[in-house]
């Protein structure tokens, strides 16, 4: 935990909050934080800022926090190929942490239907894991998740309204890695999101569908990667290439 993530209504006045469980142990046991210490903060969909311990008990800390700036909301989103539950349930943090704005759970040819029972798909579930990656990494913004268990229902009528005006990809071993950067440049585009196919890859002609949609190819090199590792290697290539083309924009 590098950062203690707050809700809103956490905070008396907006400033004091009281902390028990797992923040306080964590704070007390790990940190060893006393009074007058510092440690970073931050809200759900809100600032980033300091608190300043000013009371622990056996169980309990309390913080004054002083807030800075709202962090800009995350523009990338997941299009994640539907794991087997107990990848999933270790990927869930991983994505958070990489600035991850919308997930969607999709089903496609090699994708097991059962996968959709699993409780891995429940908020109870994956919410806490996506505060973990939030922690880990610094950022109120948590990904919404959306589940869509038919892959040409979703590409034939919802897709277009979700992605208007952003640059798509779509992991392949077929893909250039370098088209990333290549693609980057080819219009002011609104967002951006990545498509992530299940262990044993997407169907022919579910590329050929996400081709027609616009996505183009990237490619992680020679190598044969397990999903969870190939989405992480994505989405980071992804997030790279956005920095880099910020900045070139700024410069200009």
């Amino acid at each position: 935990m590098n950062w203690v993530l707050l809700e809103q209504n956490e905070l008396e006045d907006g400033v004091r909050v009281e902390l028990f469980g797992r923040r306080a142990v964590h704070l007390i046991s790990v940190l060893n934080v006393s009074v007058g210490d510092s440690v970073r903060v931050c809200q759900v969909k809100g600032p980033m800022g300091v608190g300043v311990v000013s009371c622990v008990t056996a169980s309990s800390v309390v913080l004054c926090c002083e807030w800075g700036a709202i962090p800009d909301r995350p523009i990338l989103d997941l299009i994640l190929a539907m794991p087997r539950p107990k990848v999933l349930r270790r990927m869930w943090a991983q994505v958070a942490a990489l600035g991850v704005r919308r997930v969607f759970l999709l089903g496609a040819a090699r994708v097991e239907r059962f996968y959709f029972d699993s409780h891995v798909v429940n908020p109870s579930v994956y919410d806490p894991l996506l505060r973990e990656g939030l922690e880990q990494a610094g950022c109120g913004w948590l990904p919404e998740v959306f589940v869509r268990k038919n892959f040409d229902h979703f590409f034939e009528k919802e897709s277009e309204e979700w992605f208007a005006g952003a640059c798509k990809w779509v992991g392949d071993p077929s893909g250039k890695q370098e088209w990333i950067d290549e693609t980057m440049g080819q219009a002011p585009w609104r967002s951006f999101v990545m498509a992530v196919g299940p262990e044993g890859g997407w169907m022919q002609d579910e590329l050929n569908k996400l081709e027609s949609l616009g996505f183009s190819r990237v490619g992680l090199g020679k190598r044969v990667l397990r999903s969870d590792t190939a989405t992480v290697c994505l989405l980071h290539d992804a997030q790279r290439a956005m920095l880099t083309n910020k900045l070139a924009e700024e410069e200009k």
